[in-house]
């Protein structure tokens, strides 16, 4: 998963080389200030759509429980 984050994120810095923040987030329809909170920083965004637009895989949701012996997380079973 962090490949896919620093993949994007080397993406975006390459075209970044050539375009603006500005014209940049707009080819991709999201703000400039997510964009650049993306790429200069370890921010991850939850939002599918933003997520989507910037080249990230979808958010998959595990359902856990805590193991009663070894207080470890675990997937439920139900």
């Amino acid at each position: 998963m962090r490949d896919a984050f620093a993949h994007a994120r080397q993406a975006l810095k390459a075209e970044l080389e050539l375009k603006t923040y500005d014209s940049l987030a707009a080819q991709l329809g999201v703000s400039k200030g997510a964009l650049w909170k993306f790429v200069k920083s370890d921010y991850v965004p939850v939002n599918p759509e933003l997520r989507k637009r910037l080249g990230l895989p979808e958010l998959v949701v595990v359902p856990v429980k805590r193991d009663a012996v070894t207080g470890r997380y675990i997937p439920r079973d139900d």
